[in-house]
């Protein structure tokens, strides 16, 4: 019997987490984003102190690696970005999950604390090693921008980008509880929204049961589908907008993922405002027991969206529509509905179990029977499984959902065939 290949699955995830970590370094440049005279001006100041990577390890890159990182994406994307990782580069001193939560609280906490006196708690409270220094700590408060002083700490001021698809907002809140068509039990729905920074528009919307990051994904290749690609997607560190799937997403799209600062929803003001005056305007006088499940409410909610695209905003004295239908630019398009469509695939290493068949919760696919004991990639859309393929050798094969009663009618071609009319010798 062979057995799963642990070593392989976990080399798959990390060359995945390294060519996104490739990604993040080259984004501002794919997007124009720079304030730099040039992008080796970028490259030399990004390469001026180490980076950390995905392995914790904290490594001096040359500006020129960056460059090459940047030719490789414009011919490949970002397959051309990932490679195996390295295994022979040592251990690291970094900051544990446990040290990292930690930091935060005191940070809330406390919102003057130093980077020392954070040392000091941490090693007291036996969360990192004797040898981490000061500086660590002081990075990680920079790159996390866990900024203390009066009040919440914020310098805020107002902003706003020169054209439509520059960048897009996302965020979640809270909708009434419905009771879905056959059952009894009401349930919590969630609305996720996606606005464009410019116009206000709503570029994508919808409701549902559960506020993961397979909803928040549909949600964005829709509104991605509709209105155009994004330079950069701004959200929260929210489970649904701060995981691995979304950044290899937007790294396949070129959008360059912004995260706002840890607990400061202000940050997202507008979308935040959107929300507002939705339940202002609608939610509140709302009664969701006329609602008889999740697709009679998002139907409502179609129109409401419709209607706020075409009301005058407060802030722009201009109707969302309005507003981009005179922007200059446009946000870029999907090459195609399959280019698409792949950009969105979540991707996973799996064994074929030995009645061919593949588990990629909560899917049951069928492989080819020739794969059976074996690790492949496969690659799939959580809505939409009927598109998922494996990957073997460089070759794709595709998938099909497993349907157990079909698979019972299927007339097996077995190599051996017994004929129980004569007798068989022992």
């Amino acid at each position: 019997m062979q057995k799963y290949d642990w070593n392989a699955g976990k080399r798959f995830e990390n060359a995945k987490a390294m060519g996104q970590f490739r990604y993040d370094m080259i984004s501002p440049v794919i997007n124009h984003l720079i304030s730099d005279a040039s992008a080796m001006e970028y490259y030399r100041r990004v390469c001026s102190a180490p980076l950390k990577r995905p392995d914790g390890i904290e490594f001096l890159y040359k500006p020129k690696t960056l460059e090459k990182w940047k030719s490789q994406y414009d011919i490949g994307g970002i397959d051309a970005l990932i490679s195996r990782a390295r295994s022979d580069l040592g251990t690291s001193r970094k900051l544990s999950g446990t040290a990292i939560d930690r930091i935060k609280e005191l940070r809330v906490q406390f919102p003057k604390i130093s980077a020392v006196l954070i040392r000091e708690k941490l090693l007291q409270e036996k969360l990192i090693p004797v040898g981490l220094s000061d500086r660590t700590i002081q990075r990680f408060v920079k790159r996390e921008r866990l900024f203390g002083g009066e009040g919440d700490g914020k310098d805020r001021k107002a902003f706003e980008f020169e054209h439509f698809g520059i960048m897009y907002q996302a965020d979640t809140t809270y909708f009434p509880y419905i009771t879905e068509a056959g059952e009894k039990k009401e349930k919590r729905t969630y609305f996720i929204r996606i606005l464009d920074d410019h116009s206000r528009l709503t570029v994508g919307g919808e409701a549902f049961f559960e506020d993961t990051a397979e909803n928040f994904l549909k949600v964005l290749k829709q509104a991605c589908s509709t209105h155009g690609i994004p330079r950069i997607l701004y959200v929260d560190l929210g489970s649904p907008y701060n995981n691995n799937d979304l950044r290899f997403a937007c790294a396949n799209l070129g959008i360059s993922l912004a995260h706002t600062p840890v607990k400061d929803g202000p940050a997202k003001g507008k979308v935040e405002r959107s929300f507002s005056t939705i339940k202002q305007r609608w939610i509140y006088g709302f009664d969701p027991s006329t609602v008889r499940s999740l697709e009679e409410l998002n139907s409502l909610l179609i129109d409401e969206i419709r209607k706020r695209n075409l009301e005058v905003n407060s802030s722009t004295g201009e109707t969302p529509i309005a507003r981009w239908a005179k922007s200059e630019n446009h946000a870029r398009m999907p090459k195609s509905q399959q280019w698409l469509d792949e950009a969105f695939m979540y991707r996973v290493f799996r064994k074929v179990h030995k009645d061919a068949t593949i588990k990629v919760k909560p899917y049951l696919f069928d492989a080819p029977r020739q794969f059976i004991g074996k690790s492949v990639e496969i690659r799939y859309l959580p809505h939409d499984p009927d598109k998922a393929y494996m990957i073997y050798e460089a070759k794709r094969y595709q998938l099909k959902v497993t349907n157990k009663v079909d698979n019972s009618k299927v007339k097996r071609q077995n190599k051996y065939v017994i004929d129980y009319s004569k007798e068989q010798e022992d």
